[in-house]
């Protein structure tokens, strides 16, 4: 898994940013992707469990996203 830092955001807009996962093969081509409901700054994802768990460094708090629908391997 990928993502972009949060540098590319500005300050401002920071809080009402969209923050999307986009899925990819090992050949690069697009599988799927998604629209997070929370702010993360850094992902680690399980992946016999097809979980992905994201941090927000502002508030230390850690969230949990199933995948299992979205990853089909």
């Amino acid at each position: 898994m990928y993502g972009a830092n949060d540098a590319t955001i500005r300050a401002d807009d920071y809080e009402n940013a969209p923050f999307d996962i986009l899925l990819f093969d090992w050949e690069g081509n697009y599988l799927t992707g998604a629209r997070l409901n929370h702010v993360v700054h850094d992902i680690a994802y399980d992946s016999k469990n097809k979980i992905m768990y994201g941090i927000d460094r502002s508030d230390e708090s850690v969230y949990r996203f199933d995948l299992s629908e979205l990853v089909i391997k």
